[in-house]
């Protein structure tokens, strides 16, 4: 079985991450994983607080250039690693309101990323969905019961991230796998790594992923299996 990781910020990206791309590479060769989707905070109040700039050019081509440094880094392990978004629709970002929600986006390109810029993020979620099937992306909540967090309209989610292994955050996974089987949505797995005691999640599959596309495909039929960090959550 092939390890791929679904949730994974890196140090530069997001400003809750403190590990640097060249050690993301050589924890997650000694943890097995064949593929890793980095998903960086993608919203207004990261970019305003920790990338200091709203400027939207600088913003996406800084975003773009730490998944292709984690790209070369990985690369010498045969770890094969994808570009992802953990993104916040402008009304509900973290901080800017009494509560947020945060959408992974699995599928998109850079290219894509450069052509959508900011106005992914200026979408209602019914639209940012259609976005989504224009482009041949899959959007999903991630963490939808953690503290703070709105639950979004499942008629405009492809899948809802049943198990979060961040160790620090009281997550409700089973919350979420209920609320995924309630409204016939797809359940994934993830790390939502920011440090390094916080690997160990994902999802195993019988081919080894080594495209977006392919993710896509695997996600949306459910050929997977979830990989805990710790059983015991």
């Amino acid at each position: 079985m092939y390890k791929t990781e679904l949730h994974l910020h890196s140090f530069g990206g997001s400003s809750c991450a403190r590990v640097t791309a060249r050690k993301i590479a050589k924890l997650y060769s000694a943890g097995g994983y064949s593929t890793i989707v980095l998903t960086n905070h993608y919203n207004i109040h990261n970019f305003r607080h920790y990338y200091h700039s709203l400027n939207e050019h600088y913003c996406v081509e800084r975003y773009i250039r730490l998944y292709e440094r984690l790209r070369r880094r990985c690369a010498p392990y045969g770890i094969e690693v994808l570009f992802g978004l953990e993104m916040s629709l402008v009304d509900s970002t973290v901080f800017m309101g009494d509560t947020y929600a945060e959408i992974l986006v699995y599928g998109i390109t850079p290219k894509q990323l450069r052509e959508v810029g900011f106005s992914i993020m200026r979408q209602s979620q019914r639209d940012l969905y259609q976005m989504s099937e224009h482009y041949g992306w899959i959007i999903g909540q991630a963490h939808p019961y953690r503290k703070g967090c709105r639950l979004l309209d499942p008629e405009y989610l492809d899948f809802v991230e049943v198990y979060n292994g961040h160790p620090r955050q009281d997550n409700k996974n089973e919350l979420a796998a209920a609320f995924a089987s309630d409204n016939s949505l797809v359940g994934v797995g993830g790390s939502d790594f920011h440090f390094c005691e916080a690997m160990g999640s994902g999802i195993l599959t019988e081919e080894r992923i080594t495209s977006s596309e392919q993710l896509v495909d695997i996600i949306s039929k459910g050929n997977f299996t979830i990989q805990r960090r710790d059983e015991r959550r």
